[in-house]
């Protein structure tokens, strides 16, 4: 259920390079300056659509929305792209969320920048 002009809830699917849906994201609790990443799925097989999905969802909530603070469900990003993000560039809140705040969003744009491009190089080995 889509509820942007009361600023509860934003989703967002995730498709592959064939179109197919392969997860999904939403801004939650929208609210002044802050909001939520979460509720959200992506297949395994996915792992590099995540990546890039931190990548534009964060870009757009600090850039775009000019939010000072975003929380995220970790569950929502896959195993890795949690235990790579989160515990380095992030305040823990319990076990299921952290913390960016718009000061280290420099520095997580660009580790998540190279992860993508590196994400997106062919794969030589043989």
């Amino acid at each position: 259920m889509i509820d942007h002009a009361n600023g509860l809830s934003v989703p967002f699917a995730l498709r592959d390079s064939m179109g197919t849906i392969v997860g999904s994201a939403r801004y939650i609790d929208l609210s002044d300056k802050r909001l939520e990443i979460g509720h959200g799925w992506c297949v395994p097989r996915a792992k590099h659509i995540a990546f890039e999905t931190a990548l534009l969802l964060l870009t757009h909530a600090f850039e775009s929305m000019g939010c000072d603070e975003v929380k995220l469900e970790v569950p929502w990003m896959g195993h890795e792209l949690g235990q790579w993000l989160l515990p380095k560039h992030s305040r823990t809140i319990g076990s299921h969320s952290s913390l960016l705040c718009e000061r280290d969003w420099p520095g997580i744009r660009r580790l998540l920048r190279a992860e993508v491009d590196n994400s997106l190089k062919p794969d030589l080995a043989y």
